[in-house]
């Protein structure tokens, strides 16, 4: 049967795996729900490898070769991780009122796209009231900042986590 218990009168629990829209998927399920969490992975693991660039640098010389051919990239790539996050948050708010389906990888993410792009985010926005905005908020970015080895390793440990158990609440 489609339901699984009637609670009073007429209302119904029914079970989400007879809902044929959602077809008991989680946020991840489907063609787009798949490109978004490969998005939210891949989005999580160039921006810590950016973010955690100082330590890497240190400890595995051999990527230097990677950050030297990346590091002209960094505010476009901080602008576009930021917009994964961002469109990963909405879209799980606005399409499945889940606000809280992947949430610890999308908030490493744009607190990495923050203070990875910047630069490219205040010449975007020069002369309007978003300028106005971010410059208010320029310390609390700045606060950010130096925190950006920890972030930066955060967003690795969260794609690794978020692709073995994507979907659930807060991964």
């Amino acid at each position: 049967p489609p339901f699984t218990a009637v609670l009073v009168g007429d209302t119904y629990k029914m079970r989400i795996s007879n809902i044929k829209e959602m077809g008991g998927k989680r946020t991840t399920g489907g063609f787009f729900g798949t490109i978004f969490w490969l998005a939210l992975i891949g989005a999580n693991v160039l921006a810590g490898l950016l973010a955690a660039a100082p330590l890497l640098k240190v400890k595995a010389p051999q990527l230097a070769a990677f950050y030297a051919n990346i590091a002209p990239l960094r505010a476009v790539v901080g602008v576009i991780v930021l917009a994964v996050g961002v469109g990963s948050f909405l879209r799980n708010l606005v399409f499945f009122l889940a606000p809280f389906a992947d949430l610890l990888p999308q908030l490493a993410v744009v607190a990495a796209g923050l203070f990875l792009g910047k630069e490219l985010i205040m010449q975007i926005a020069g002369g309007t009231k978003a300028a106005d905005a971010l410059a208010k908020q320029q310390a609390k970015i700045d606060a950010i900042e130096r925190y950006q080895v920890p972030i930066g390793l955060a967003c690795l440990v969260l794609a690794v986590i978020h692709l073995f158990f994507g979907g659930i609440v807060l991964f």
